[in-house]
């Protein structure tokens, strides 16, 4: 079962409303609107936003990573 909650952060390419998505192995940055989207595993997460030593998740400076990934997807020319 997904957990998914909508942001007040936007969509790079649409202007939408961002949905953050929790499922399995990953965490989805991804708008309905458009289909753009983003997921990286835990793991991930895990490894570059959890502070071991304090026992801290910098969940702002996950979100902030998802964010700037999904922006490059939205304005790469392939």
């Amino acid at each position: 079962m997904a957990f998914e909650i909508k942001l007040t952060l936007t969509c790079p390419r649409c202007g939408s409303r961002l949905t953050l998505r929790e499922y399995g192995k990953y965490v989805q940055l991804y708008c309905s609107e458009c289909g753009l989207s983003v997921a990286i595993r835990k793991r991930v997460i895990l490894m570059r936003h959890v502070n071991y030593d304090e026992e801290v998740l910098d969940w702002s400076s996950a979100l902030d990573f998802l964010y700037s990934l999904l922006k490059g997807k939205a304005t790469a020319s392939y």
